[in-house]
Order: structure tokens, then sequence, then C-alpha cells
């Protein structure tokens, strides 16, 4: 398998497989910070708030576009931001060269642990590149 046919399997069939490469990279050194979304539930506000006035004032000074939004992160400033299903999906999109060569990278140095389907496409890119 060539890298493009790896991205393509990854943006085509498998973007939660996507999302795991890039989760993996983050866990290891909190590469793709900017790609790190939480469900936008209670329990989010209840993990990541202690002071009710702070959640409050991440929440004023963010950008909740819609309160029904599946996804909330926090942006370059510690304030909220929604986000939906699409909006991820295409930011995902547009970093997938550099989230699949990190995660490339990090995988091949046993610096990252992946699982299923995501361990099996990367370790078929490798088994072909080493060829």
């Amino acid at each position: 398998m060539k890298l493009e046919q790896l991205k393509e399997k990854l943006t085509c069939d498998n973007l939660m497989e996507l999302v795991d490469a890039c989760y993996g990279c983050y866990r290891y050194n909190s590469y793709f910070e900017r790609l790190k979304v939480y469900e936008f539930d209670d329990e989010f506000f209840n993990i990541h708030f202690n002071d009710p006035m702070e959640a409050a004032r991440a929440t004023f000074f963010g950008n909740i576009k819609n309160w029904i939004d599946p996804y909330i992160r926090f942006n370059g400033y510690g304030n909220l931001e929604s986000i939906d299903e699409d909006e991820y999906e295409m930011e995902l999109k547009d970093n997938i060269n550099e989230i699949v060569e990190k995660s490339l990278e990090l995988y091949k140095d046993g610096n990252i642990t992946l699982y299923g389907e995501l361990e099996e496409l990367f370790d078929e890119y490798l088994e072909n590149e080493e060829e």
C-alpha cells in the first residue's frame, strides 16, 4: 500500500481511525492539540471546571455556535468553542498529511500504540514501505 492509498482509506472508509491516529499523537506529546475535541455534555464541564464562574467565563468569551453541536474544545486562549461533525471532519481531512506522517513516525518508533484496523493499516503500509 502506498501512502496516498493509506490516506484515502483513512478519509473515505475510516474517519474514526484517523481520529484515533490523531489522538495517539496527542497522548504522546500533545501533538495536534488544536484538533482535540470532547463530547459536548455535562461530563465535559464536570471534568474540566471546578469553578462555575470559570466555566461561564470560558463560555462567554468563547464561541459556542450551537448548544446542540456534538463537540466542544478549548481554543488557544482557554475559552470554549463548539464544533459540528462536518466542521471537524473537514479539519481532520485538511490536516491528514500531517496526522498520518506524524502518527506513522511515532508508531514506527514504538512511541504510540495503535489498535484494530488502524494498526493493521499502518502495519500493511510499513511492510510495503520496507520492500
